[in-house]
């Protein structure tokens, strides 16, 4: 089964014409690029947070352990670039939620998550890393925010177990999940990273406000 370096999950209407257009350049500097398309569904407000946004990219570990180091830096400045503009892209699909009626979640609608773009990564030892970005911020703090993680990203793979990300990691004591979430700080601008309890208690506190 041929791995792949980089996915993309995007909802089933999702045109292939606007898919090709945004792997074009990608796949062109020899990545091989996974499409998942996903089926739309009613959220849980409760778990919004944690729930997939509208399209998502994916940097697998395969990047990191092997293409990179055939590639080189050079190529790493370009997954950057490529990155950004597909969050800045993904920033203008509006998202409308649908939330179930058994929900008891309030003022689900008080934060400012985006529901339309988010990006992953594959750590070393299997956990998923979920930059979630905020409609309020700009695409300059967008944009740094991937810069962090990549570069967290790249640190981890040339240093690991030795890396900020496997720290911050061991601190969230994340064993039971794979997943972690990297939230962009409104006032220093830096990633915060979360665990799932400790995402959905953050959700709620800002719903409460």
């Amino acid at each position: 089964m041929e791995i792949a370096h980089i996915g993309l999950d995007v909802p089933e209407n999702f045109p292939d014409v606007v898919i090709d257009k945004i792997t074009t350049d990608i796949q062109s500097s020899g990545l091989k690029v996974k499409v998942n398309k996903h089926k739309t569904s009613v959220m849980a407000a409760a778990l919004d947070w944690v729930l997939p946004t509208a399209i998502a990219a994916y940097v697998f570990k395969p990047y990191f352990e092997s293409f990179l180091q055939e590639a080189g830096k050079d190529h790493y400045k370009m997954l950057k670039s490529w990155l950004k503009k597909f969050a800045n892209d993904g920033r203008a699909i509006k998202v409308y939620r649908i939330t179930a009626s058994q929900s008891t979640q309030k003022n689900i609608d008080n934060d400012d998550q985006s529901r339309s773009v988010s990006i992953l990564l594959q750590t070393k030892n299997g956990k998923i890393i979920k930059l979630l970005f905020n409609d309020s911020m700009t695409q300059e703090d967008w944009n740094n925010a991937i810069e962090q993680l990549l570069d967290f990203a790249l640190e981890h793979y040339e240093k690991f177990p030795n890396d900020r990300l496997s720290s911050v990691l061991e601190e969230l004591e994340t064993e039971r999940s794979a997943w972690v979430y990297a939230i962009i700080d409104k006032t220093s601008k830096q990633l915060q990273f979360y665990n799932d309890s400790d995402l959905i208690k953050l959700h709620r506190e800002q719903s409460e406000k």
